[in-house]
């Protein structure tokens, strides 16, 4: 036993037990650190306890892990590694309960911990006191004897009376060493702050990277053992890392600053791609990325670490680090660099969030000059379009941001096929040049613009090789430079802007683009003027031929002064005079042939609407598909080949007159949208869902008997009564055979001066046979005959063609046919069809055939007439 003390103890003095307890306290209250504490700690207790082996078990109440010290004796060696929870030890059980435990090792038992090692040295007995103070709980004093197998109940309460003095010494030794690691925490804090702020004001105040970076690795070199340092960040243009800056103190030999860092998983690449900080040794390369290593090798490089450039708003690159040292970069470093980094990534973000922002200032204001030239171009072009001083105005404009010594404006002429010099300016004087001369496109720089459709310079050497007559205006006036802009028209290019300099550096490509806008604002002026002139020409040509339509329609459709001077043909005429001067709907009731559109016509241009226009349509021309979209129109889209809005014939006669004609043949689906058309005066397109209102005058026509039509369900009853406001009877032309004289020597003078003869004669007899001629065509019947007896006639005396039997059967039958349109005399015509049909009514010999009726219309105009068999 190390002293006599504790054997004392059994039985001895408790007065000088107390003694001995109250110098351990006054010798164990001094010490500042626990390892002072556990150097004397053995000297001190020898005198109040006795004792072969003490040992000092430390517990981490939050992790249960253990710190033992060993203090009497010293010379036991290295303690084998403890990893086991105090939980999992012997000692546990003292630690869980805070009551003293004595352990034998003399026995065959399992052992656990340190109590196999200990046996091994010879000791018997072991007793685990807890070391515990009134604040908090310690961990374990151990006390161990190789003479005795047990301790007594009165040395192990010995023992626990001189641990909780060491208790006490054991927290007041912690304390003051936390004190003294949280003191120097502090300070190294204090100077890492300090480093940072440095670099701080660095970075504010250094723009250079390469100087920041010098800045940076000196002020780090007391903190962060290195002799290297770069800065890569990402060119978007070479879509790689670029070493930016790099600093070394014994410099570099194959690293340079600027170059772009090499392709492939490179050490800057992989801390960037990934996002956070790699810390390589050359062992990790050797292995992995053999270039890498020859790098390190060359600049003696052994370890690397690489942290990215980043904030939450993106990633612009790396900050890396070398150090000649294996192993290098401890964690407390890298938490250090990493700081240093992230300072360095956002004056990089801010640095370049200033950049754009005086780039896009910069653009901003170069792009508010240029709008204010072309503003100031276009201004010079409205005020002086027709102007020879535009040019010269131009070119006085332009020389503020795009200086220049000459501007030729030379157009293609397509008739020579070669440029005219439309005008020139020129600046001081040298020489006058003629602005009225012209030149070829082939083997001039204009034509190589002209030719090309873009911009094209020539310098020096490039411009001489052109020879004189390619740029006559140029040479005498000394430029040694030219740029040449095609002027853009919408059928291609007008011609070309030729800007010179006597400067043979020429125009750089900003400028070049400053001159195309001008160009193209030139152009539309050019093409404006040009157009004007034709436009005015066009309009001096189609004055002459308006005058010539308007003579030849007033021949056509002479309206005042419709041929003929019958009684019936002046009733007509008295109608239409009567509702003319109205809007009134009119209908026109006549044969084929009889001049309905001619008397349309003369409705209209006897009305108000006379000065607006005239709109024919024919439904029975058109397909039935057609119909509708020609009379309303249609949108876009509304059918298969609508590839465009259509305006329809009822929307172009607004404010004018709309003749229908032809009215019987339309189609039952379109007369509902007629009608509507006609009573509500609007519709709605083909495929369109926007209502269309017009004001329309109605003018129909038809040779068909629609109140039959309307009885057999084929035409509707609310559209004929709104077409039969005023109805007009147009006579057939036998029932005014006073008016065939007149018609004919109309028809002879109009087709003689077509052909080009002279009828002067024509003879009685064939006036009169063309007078008992029954004309079931009517006015166009006669027509058509008067013209083919002109061509038909070799002199002056006009030989018509009269008609035979057969034809005179043929004629009695079409006006057979044609008179059941009108009611006079239609009862007398029934009667004598059913007579000579022997009462036959269907069939190709019956009455129906005969008048040209279906066999139900006739059967109901008998009805209505009260024709009944044998009554005929």
């Amino acid at each position: 036993m190390v002293s006599n003390a504790g054997r004392a103890g059994d039985g001895g003095d408790a007065a000088e037990f107390q003694q001995a307890l109250l110098r351990l306290s006054t010798d164990v209250a001094g010490y500042r650190s626990l390892d002072e504490l556990c150097r004397a700690l053995a000297t001190h207790l020898t005198h109040v306890v006795p004792f072969d082996h003490l040992g000092l078990l430390l517990v981490d109440q939050d992790t249960g892990t253990v710190r033992v010290a060993v203090i009497e004796p010293s010379n036991l060696g290295p303690l084998p590694p403890v990893t086991a929870t105090i939980d999992e030890l012997p000692a546990g059980r003292a630690w869980r309960s805070q009551q003293s435990v004595v352990w034998q090792l003399a026995g065959d038992g399992p052992l656990l911990g340190l109590q196999p090692w200990l046996r091994d040295l010879g000791f018997r007995v072991m007793c685990h006191v807890p070391l515990t103070t009134t604040r908090q709980r310690l961990g374990l004093l151990v006390f161990g004897s190789k003479e005795v197998d047990d301790y007594s109940p009165a040395l192990v309460e010995m023992m626990e009376q001189a641990t909780v003095q060491v208790a006490v010494a054991v927290e007041h030794a912690l304390y003051l060493e936390r004190l003294a690691d949280l003191g120097r925490t502090l300070a190294t804090e204090r100077d890492r702050v300090q480093l940072l702020l440095r670099v701080t004001s660095a970075m504010c105040s250094e723009l250079d990277l390469r100087a920041l970076l010098a800045v940076i690795s000196r002020e780090l070199r007391d903190y962060v053992d290195h002799h290297y340092a770069s800065i890569t960040l990402w060119d978007e243009v070479a879509n790689r890392l670029r070493r930016e800056a790099l600093v070394s103190r014994g410099g570099t030999r194959s690293l340079a600053a600027g170059a772009l860092v090499r392709e492939g998983a490179t050490l800057p690449q992989l801390a960037f791609d990934r996002g956070e900080t790699i810390v390589f040794s050359f062992a990790d390369i050797e292995n992995s990325d053999p270039d890498a290593a020859r790098v390190m090798i060359a600049e003696g490089f052994r370890s690397v670490c690489s942290m990215p450039l980043q904030t939450a708003r993106g990633k612009y690159g790396t900050f890396n680090v070398a150090s000649p040292q294996d192993d290098a970069f401890p964690p407390e470093e890298i938490v250090l660099l990493e700081q240093i980094a992230a300072q360095m990534a956002m004056a990089i973000e801010n640095a370049m969030h200033f950049q754009r922002a005086e780039r896009y200032r910069r653009q901003a204001t170069e792009r508010r000059d240029r709008l204010q030239l072309l503003l100031d171009v276009n201004n010079v072009l409205i005020a002086h379009a027709d102007s020879p001083e535009m040019t010269q105005r131009v070119a006085e404009l332009l020389r503020r941001t795009v200086p220049h010594d000459y501007l030729n404006l030379a157009l293609y002429d397509e008739e020579s096929g070669r440029f005219r010099v439309a005008s020139l300016a020129q600046f001081d004087g040298r020489a006058f040049v003629d602005p009225d001369v012209t030149f070829p496109v082939d083997g001039s720089p204009a034509g190589v613009a002209f030719l090309s459709r873009r911009p094209v310079q020539f310098r020096g050497a490039e411009l001489d090789a052109f020879a004189l007559e390619g740029v006559p205006t140029v040479r005498p006036l000394g430029i040694t430079a030219v740029c040449c802009v095609p002027l853009p028209g919408r059928d291609g290019p007008l011609g070309a802007l030729v800007f010179g300099r006597r400067d043979p550096q020429g125009f750089t490509e900003d400028e070049v683009d400053q001159l195309t806008e001008v160009s193209s604002q030139v152009a539309i002026a050019v093409e404006n003027r040009l157009a004007f002139a034709r436009i005015a020409a066009l309009k001096d040509k189609l004055a002459e031929e308006k005058h010539y339509l308007e003579e030849e329609i007033t021949q056509q459709h002479d309206f005042t002064e419709i041929i003929g001077d019958s009684a019936a043909l002046r009733r007509v005429l008295a109608q239409i005079e009567t509702v003319a001067k109205t809007d009134a709907t009119v209908l026109l009731l006549g044969e084929t042939g009889t001049g309905k559109e001619l008397l349309a016509r003369a409705i209209h241009d006897r009305s108000a609407r006379r000065g607006q226009t005239f709109v024919r349509f024919n439904s029975a021309a058109l397909p039935t598909g057609l119909v509708e979209s020609e009379l309303f129109g249609h949108e876009k889209g509304a059918f298969t080949g609508a590839i465009a809005t259509k305006v329809g014939r009822l929307e172009l006669a607004h404010r004018g007159t709309l003749f229908l004609d032809e009215v019987g043949d339309m189609s039952l689906e379109i007369q509902p949208k007629l009608l509507r058309a006609v009573q509500e005066r609007e519709f709605e397109r083909l495929g369109g869902t926007r209502i269309q209102r017009v004001d329309v005058r109605l003018v129909a026509a038809t040779n068909r008997d629609l109140e039959a039509m309307v009885s057999e369900g084929t035409f509707r009853q609310d559209l004929f009564y709104r077409l039969n406001v005023f109805p007009i009877l147009v006579p057939p032309l036998r029932e005014r055979p006073e008016d065939i004289p007149a018609l004919v020597r109309h028809f002879v003078q109009k087709f003689g001066r077509r052909v080009g003869r002279s009828i002067t004669t024509i003879p009685a007899t064939a006036m009169l046979a063309l007078q008992q001629w029954k004309w079931p065509g009517n006015v166009r019947e006669l027509e058509n005959v008067i013209e083919r007896a002109v061509i038909l006639s070799p002199g002056s005396v006009l030989q018509v063609p009269l008609p035979s039997a057969k034809h005179t059967r043929h004629a009695r039958a079409s006006v057979a046919s044609s008179a059941p349109t009108f009611r006079d005399g239609e009862r007398e015509l029934i009667l004598k069809a059913l007579r000579e049909s022997k009462g036959v009514v269907a069939g190709p010999d019956g009455a129906a055939a005969q008048l040209g009726l279906k066999r139900t219309t006739l059967q109901s105009k008998m009805r209505k007439l009260g024709i009944t068999r044998p009554g005929f």
